[in-house]
C-alpha cells in the first residue's frame, strides 16, 4: 500500500477540489500518478474511495472514513514526534519509583506534590511493595529508584540517607507496669508470656526486628503476622498483642498504649533513596533528588552518596 500520508493528501485534494487533475496539479504530481495510487489503494482495502459517477467528485464514505482515520494517524505521529523530541531535551520524561508500602511519612507526600507541580512534563510512575520486593525490584532493573528503609543485604546500590530511624516496643497498659526503667533484653524476656504481634519479613523492618531479637535471644512466636505497622499498632491498642514498630508510626496521640523506644545503637534503620550502582543518573531522577533534599531539608552540600 502507498504512504498514508501519500494516500490522504490525495484524498483530501480530491474532496476539496472535486477532480483527479486538479488534485494532481494541487499537488504538483502527474495525474496518472495520483489515479495509480488511488486504483491500488481501493484494490488493497477492496473498497471504492471515489465516487467517480459524480460531478464534481466526490468521496464515498468508506473514503471519508478512510481519510478522517489516516489523519488521526498523522496527528499521532506528529505528537509522538513531538514529545520524544522533547524527552531527547528532557522537557519530557519518566521516571519509575519502586516504593516501600505502608510509610508512613508526611515528606513522601510532599515530595511527589512538590515534584509534579515543579515538573508538569516528567511522567511519575509509583509502584508500592513490601521493601523488600521493593528493593528487588530496581536491583532487577524494572524500576529506577527504590525508596524506603534500607535492608542489610548486599543491594549494589548507591544510594543517599534521609533519615535515621528508630523502634520502640508496644504493648497494652494492662501488660506490665512501669516498664520505662526497664532495659529492653528483660522487657523483652518478660513479654514472652504474651501474644506476640509480628512485622512480616518480607518487611525490611521486620526483617531488622527478627534479627535483633535473635541477637537477644528473645526470638517469640507471633500470634499474628502483618506487612501494615500502623495495623499492627490499632491491634496492639485493643489489646491483641504486644509488637516492636518503628517510631514514626506512633505519632497518634489518642493512643492507649505503653510505649518503650529501643535505643538508637541497639536497633534503628536507614530511610534511602537508592538505584543501582550500573545506573546513571537521569535528568528527572537528578530533579526529584533536588526536591527530595528541600522537602527533607538536607543540604546537598553534605549529603553523601554512599554505596553497598
Amino acid at each position: 500500500m502507498e504512504n498514508q500520508r501519500t494516500v490522504a493528501d490525495i484524498l483530501k485534494a480530491i474532496q476539496q477540489l472535486g477532480s483527479i487533475t486538479a488534485a494532481a496539479k494541487h499537488l504538483y504530481v502527474s495525474q496518472p500518478y495520483v489515479s495509480r495510487i488511488i486504483n491500488q489503494t481501493e484494490k488493497d482495502l477492496n473498497v471504492q474511495l471515489i465516487d467517480r459517477s459524480a460531478k464534481p467528485l466526490k468521496l464515498t464514505f468508506a473514503g471519508s472514513t478512510y481519510l478522517t482515520g489516516l489523519e488521526k494517524i498523522s496527528s499521532q505521529q506528529l505528537l509522538l514526534i513531538q514529545t520524544m523530541e522533547e524527552i531527547s531535551q528532557s522537557k519530557s520524561g519518566n521516571i519509575s519509583i519502586s516504593m516501600s508500602s505502608h510509610l508512613n511519612q508526611p515528606e513522601i507526600t510532599n515530595l511527589f506534590a512538590n515534584f509534579v507541580q515543579r515538573y508538569p512534563h516528567f511522567h511519575l510512575e509509583v509502584h508500592e511493595a513490601p521493601s523488600v520486593e521493593a528493593e528487588k525490584i530496581v536491583r532487577d532493573n524494572q524500576a529506577d529508584l527504590y525508596i524506603g528503609p534500607k535492608s542489610s543485604r548486599q543491594s549494589n546500590f548507591s544510594y543517599r540517607i534521609y533519615r535515621q530511624l528508630g523502634f520502640s516496643i508496644v504493648m497494652p497498659n494492662d501488660y506490665l507496669p512501669a516498664v520505662s526503667k526497664q532495659t529492653t533484653a528483660d522487657l523483652l524476656k518478660q513479654l514472652q508470656n504474651y501474644p506476640y504481634i509480628a512485622i512480616d519479613t518480607a518487611m525490611v523492618t521486620g526483617e531488622l526486628v527478627s534479627a535483633y531479637q535473635k541477637q537477644l535471644r528473645r526470638t517469640t512466636l507471633p500470634v499474628l503476622t502483618m506487612n501494615n505497622p500502623q495495623l499492627i499498632i490499632q491491634l496492639v491498642n485493643s489489646g491483641t498483642g504486644w509488637s516492636i514498630v518503628p517510631n514514626s508510626y506512633l505519632k497518634d496521640k489518642r493512643l492507649n498504649i505503653q510505649i518503650k523506644p529501643i535505643p538508637i545503637n541497639e536497633l534503628e534503620y536507614t530511610f534511602i533513596m537508592a538505584h543501582r550502582d550500573s545506573k546513571e543518573n537521569t535528568p528527572e531522577m537528578n530533579a526529584l533528588l533536588k526536591i527530595s533534599q528541600q522537602v527533607y531539608g538536607i543540604d546537598p552540600k553534605t549529603q553523601l552518596k554512599l554505596h553497598d
